[in-house]
């Protein structure tokens, strides 16, 4: 008798470009050609293939598994080039990093770990959205001395003989200089330049990204915040050949709609009742009213804002386009409701296909598993050869080589 194999748990990147390839050549035409013009008119040339990805957060913390996901989606586009496929990275920056942080870690600052984030925070406020905050620049001389506290504590316990742990802090500060660097640096133009936090966090990635020696140039990274008239023009388009995204069957009542404050801070939900949009503050108090017609304004000007919900509703199941990010159960009540084929629409659900890069053990304690503490712990060759490898494969790599000093 046969051995039945288990079934992987992983994809492969040639995986998801086969099967991304698959949906392009079918060649079907969109049932909302308008909604997606509207959408696109300004992101790709007209008529353009198009790829998105949605699992990025604008977290100065840069969690690994948004690294690898965007190795991996620009993987599949750049061997697509023959499809003329192009591919857009929707970047989430519309959140406030107190909020943010209990998804990824960091929020408002590096995210080292070890180190208190009041110390590495690079943002100025918790509250703000990444898209309206305002940076600060990193006390470097400080974060070095109290890293270098901290790594001494921990590795106390450990088996490391005096000369051993001396050798093991050097690199690691040599390290963390290296990366604090990176960071000031960029935050240090963005302040000359007067870029809002999001602006500043995307060119502080590509200059982490340049500094390991990682290459996304087939992936164009376009802020949610700029987007925000094409949204609102397709979802306003939606609405006029019949689909207005507050009737889908099965979602009455759901909170579609956040609007923000003055400073750019959430004030609350907005929620459609009886052919009106209600505002409710952050104590589920009611507020003003407005008439349906008038939301799609409010969203242009950035007062009202997509939740994630209606986002994926907006970039995804109206217009047709393949996927690569989360998944959410808007996503198979939209598809019903527009009679679309859901299978067009996304690659995987629920960031299988976004792989973090492992846990890094300092003094027998982890960390999340995010890129600067990674950045402390390889040399920058042994960095990129890990991130590229769980980027090929679709598998994390054992535990063993995490938290090890390399001697080079």
């Amino acid at each position: 008798m046969d051995k039945i194999m288990d079934k992987p748990t992983h994809t492969s990147k040639q995986e998801l470009i086969d099967r991304t390839g698959e949906l392009f050549r079918e060649q079907k035409e969109p049932r909302f050609p308008t909604v997606r013009e509207k959408l696109l008119s300004g992101v790709v040339k007209p008529d353009a293939q198009v790829f998105f990805s949605s699992f990025d957060h604008l977290n100065p913390a840069y969690p690994s598994r948004i690294v690898t996901g965007k190795l991996r989606a620009d993987g599949i586009v750049s061997a697509l080039q023959n499809e003329k496929v192009e591919g857009v990275s929707v970047m989430l920056d519309l959140i406030s990093p107190e909020s943010d942080r209990q998804n990824e870690g960091g929020g408002w600052s590096l995210g080292l770990g070890i180190v208190p984030d009041q110390l590495t925070r690079i943002l100025r406020d918790r509250e703000t959205f990444y898209a309206k905050n305002e940076l600060i620049a990193l006390d470097q001389e400080t974060i070095l001395r109290a890293f270098s506290l901290q790594i001494a504590d921990a590795l106390l316990p450990t088996h490391l003989t005096g000369p051993e742990q001396e050798t093991y802090v050097s690199q690691m500060l040599c390290r963390l200089s290296t990366t604090l660097g990176i960071y000031n640096f960029a935050v240090g133009e963005a302040l000359r330049r007067g870029l809002s936090g999001s602006e500043a966090i995307v060119e502080l990635r590509n200059s982490v990204e340049q500094a390991i020696g990682l290459d996304t140039r087939w992936i164009q990274e376009v802020r949610q915040s700029t987007m925000l008239k094409n949204i609102a023009d397709a979802l306003e388009e939606m609405t006029r050949v019949g689909y207005p995204f507050w009737k889908m069957p099965g979602q009455e009542g759901t909170s579609f709609l956040r609007f923000i404050t003055e400073k750019g801070t959430e004030g609350g939900n907005v929620i459609h009742d009886r052919a009106s949009f209600t505002f409710f503050d952050r104590h589920k108090k009611p507020g003003r009213t407005i008439r349906e017609s008038a939301i799609f304004d409010l969203m242009r000007k950035g007062e009202v804002i997509p939740r994630t919900n209606l986002l994926l509703f907006a970039i995804m199941s109206a217009p047709e386009i393949p996927h690569f990010g989360n998944t959410y159960a808007l996503e198979q009540a939209s598809v019903d409701w527009l009679n679309v084929q859901g299978d067009r629409l996304k690659i995987e659900p629920d960031f299988q296909n976004s792989i973090p890069l492992g846990h890094v053990a300092i003094g027998g304690k982890k960390s999340r598993s995010l890129l600067p503490l990674s950045m402390l712990h390889f040399p920058r060759e042994r960095l990129r050869e890990i991130i590229k490898q769980v980027s090929e494969t679709g598998v994390m790599p054992d535990e063993a080589p995490f938290g090890q000093m390399n001697a080079s």
